[in-house]
């Protein structure tokens, strides 16, 4: 019989790795600006309006090419559907510790299967607990991420490569991570107006001048973004 005592007790699998680099692959292409429904549902991105694009166009540190507006709106629908397929099965840390219930009584029926007497437990029926034990690791390795420290309090893994999808845009445009200060240290300039109005017309919402300048920084630092 199965012996769930041969594996590790499970944790948040936190340091599991989602992949936060530049956008790829080829999602279904959907079609209207960043909105929610009317009835409090989920806000979304598929488009960003003529007004914005006009906006954040006026700001491309080259002269806009017929492939730019759908480059970042794409990076903008990729980021909506990554966060719609996280919640697409309810609250992933509620899903997670609904798991761990389940493997806890796995556990608790595979020992009261070996506590009957020996010539009773060959009698049992096969209940593939092992099978069971095995789906588990696979869903736990999933909802670990999920519910992980990846998106834990303020963090946001999919926000963290949306930042970094549309600073790699500004890299291809031709354009580099800096910016400058207002005589109070204010930062200001092209990239982070470009930030500013990429990031509510796709997110809703955007860091002010100080945070956009820190995340720049950032990806300045990395490696994936060198001077």
């Amino acid at each position: 019989m199965h012996n769930p005592k041969n594996k590790p007790s499970l944790h948040l699998r936190g340091a599991a790795a989602v992949d936060c680099r530049r956008p790829g692959g080829t999602p279904p292409a959907l079609a209207v600006e960043a909105h929610r429904d009317g009835t409090g549902g989920i806000m979304t991105f598929e488009q960003f309006t003529d007004q914005q694009w006009e906006a954040i166009r006026l700001l491309l540190p080259r002269e806009e090419k017929p492939s730019d507006r759908g480059d970042i709106e794409l990076t903008g629908q990729v980021f909506w559907i990554m966060r719609k397929r996280r919640l697409a099965l309810g609250p992933p840390l509620k899903v997670f510790r609904q798991l761990e219930a389940l493997q806890r009584k796995s556990y608790e029926l595979q020992d009261a299967l070996k506590a009957l007497p020996d010539r009773l437990r060959p009698l049992a029926p096969d209940l593939d607990l092992a099978k069971l034990d095995n789906w588990l690791w696979a869903l736990f390795i999933a909802f670990g991420v999920l519910a992980g420290p990846s998106f834990s309090r303020n963090r946001d893994a999919y926000r963290d490569w949306l930042y970094e999808g549309l600073l790699g845009h500004w890299e291809k445009l031709g354009g580099s991570f800096s910016f400058s200060r207002k005589p109070d240290g204010s930062p200001y300039g092209p990239l982070i107006d470009f930030l500013t109005l990429t990031m509510k017309a796709i997110a809703g919402k955007a860091p002010g001048p100080s945070g956009i300048a820190k995340i720049i920084d950032q990806y300045r630092k990395a490696d994936d973004f060198p001077d």
